[in-house]
């Protein structure tokens, strides 16, 4: 039976380096087939030109098609870089038309659940400068809007909400693991879990 893992938190906060990690971790130790599933578009040119609106779009767009494209594949584990549930705060930060928060809040309580979720949790200020050097790392730039820390604080506070709020609802097992801690760390933090919760 196959096993989902769906990572979530800010951008920044590790999460393609962390499914990354375990997924060889989960393979080497245990000698599990295991698949990455990318969701990502930020590199995609409706999100580079488009409005925000169009960007928003887009992105809930993708990472659903994404997400649930590998769901039925046959692997011990697939481990998702990211949720389209991640979507949503950044909706309701850069969006002002309510309708479109709405109808992607429904599209994300529609996509069937991971078996866990590991949120990477991040604190600011405290977290701001290691944020700002992995965003840096990651778009070989000075990319503004990702690193303005009213912008990265207001995502972190309502993404944490809605995915306490997601899981409590739908009875999907989650694990919070500050983003800080080095990605051995986070890895051998998610092995702990996965062995806890699957004996």
């Amino acid at each position: 039976m196959t096993y989902r893992i769906a990572f979530t938190g800010v951008h920044g906060s590790g999460k393609s380096i962390t499914a990354e990690e375990l997924a060889r971790a989960l393979s080497k130790k245990y000698g599990y087939k295991v698949l990455v599933v990318e969701l990502e578009a930020i590199e995609d040119e409706v999100v580079k030109r488009g409005s925000h609106d169009e960007r928003q779009l887009y992105f809930i767009s993708k990472f659903t098609m994404q997400y649930l494209y590998h769901y039925y594949d046959n692997y011990d584990y697939i481990l998702y870089t990211s949720y389209p549930m991640v979507t949503i705060p950044y909706t309701e930060y850069w969006c002002k038309d309510n309708i479109s928060l709405i109808v992607y809040s429904f599209i994300t309580w529609l996509v069937p659940p991971p078996n866990l979720i590991v949120h990477l949790r991040v604190s600011l200020p405290r977290d701001y400068e290691m944020l700002r050097q992995r965003i840096m790392s990651r778009y070989g730039r000075d990319k503004g809007e990702e690193l303005n820390a009213e912008y990265i604080g207001f995502v972190a506070k309502k993404l944490e909400k809605y995915v306490r709020s997601y899981a409590k609802r739908n009875n999907v097992e989650m694990i919070e693991i500050p983003a800080r801690l080095d990605v051995n760390e986070r890895v051998q933090k998610i092995m702990e879990y996965i062995q806890e919760v699957t004996k």
